[in-house]
C-alpha cells in the first residue's frame, strides 16, 4: 500500500470484463503518459469475480465484439480463454412459451481464464492493480468528484486509505456503493428498479452434428 491521499490520473473500481477493459485501453492509448489504478476487492487470481457464489455472469460474448477489439487495440483472444464457439443464443421465458433468438456467432468463455488474460493485458499495457481493498465512498470537492476513500479487505484488521484522482470509473456492478451514495446532482440512477433484472440461467447443449 502507498501512503494516504496519494494521487492517480485514472483509478478504475472493479476488476471484471469492463474495469480491466478500460483500465488496459486508457493504458495502452495513453503510452506510458497516463497513470492508472485498478481496485478489486478480490486477490489477483480472483480479479472480477462477482459473488463467492462463483462467476455468475460474463461468460459468453458476439465475435463483432472480438472483432471489434481486435480492430482497435490489436488484440486476438483464443484458446484457453476462449472456450467453445456457437452460431446463436436462444433466451427462452420461465414456462418455455417464449424463446427469443440472439442469432450470429460467438464464443462461450472460461470465465476464470479470460479473467486472467484480461489482466495481465492490462498490467502489460501499464496498469497497476490492487487486490483486497474496497471503495467506501467518493470525495467531492465544489460539486466535482476528485477523490474515494476505501479500506483494505480480507484476514486482520481493515486499514483506511484515500485517493485523489483526476477520474474514477465505477464499474464494480449493479450493487456498487459508490452510485448509490454519489454524493453531487446527476442523472445515474442510484438505484436499480428491481423490475429491470432479469435472473437467467444458462444451459449449453452439444449437438452431434
Amino acid at each position: 500500500m502507498k501512503n494516504l491521499a496519494e494521487n492517480w490520473d485514472v483509478v478504475v473500481v472493479g476488476a471484471g470484463i469492463a474495469g480491466c477493459m478500460t483500465a488496459g485501453t486508457i493504458a495502452l492509448k495513453g503510452k506510458g503518459n497516463v497513470s492508472v489504478l485498478l481496485m478489486d476487492r478480490n486477490p489477483p487470481t480472483e480479479a472480477g469475480k462477482k459473488t463467492v457464489l462463483g462467476w455468475v455472469c460474463g461468460d459468453a460474448v458476439g465475435e463483432h465484439h472480438i472483432k471489434y477489439i481486435h480492430e482497435h487495440i490489436g488484440t486476438t483472444y483464443g484458446k484457453p480463454e476462449m472456450e467453445n464457439r456457437v452460431t446463436a443464443v436462444y433466451v427462452y421465458s420461465p414456462d418455455m412459451k417464449v424463446r427469443v433468438p440472439f442469432e450470429g456467432p460467438g464464443y462461450v468463455l472460461d470465465r476464470p481464464k479470460f479473467a486472467k488474460r484480461l489482466l495481465d493485458d492490462a498490467l502489460k499495457a501499464g496498469v497497476e492493480f490492487r487486490g483486497n481493498v474496497q471503495a467506501t465512498e467518493l470525495i467531492q470537492d465544489n460539486g466535482t468528484i476528485v477523490g474515494l476513500h476505501g479500506q483494505t479487505v480480507g484476514p486482520g484488521v481493515n486499514q483506511p486509505f484515500e485517493i485523489r484522482s483526476k477520474l474514477i470509473i465505477d464499474t464494480s456492478g449493479m450493487s456498487t456503493k459508490l452510485r448509490r451514495n454519489l454524493p453531487i446532482p446527476s442523472h445515474i440512477e442510484k438505484e436499480i428498479n428491481k423490475d429491470d433484472v432479469e435472473p437467467t440461467a444458462r444451459l449449453n447443449a452439444k449437438l452431434r452434428d
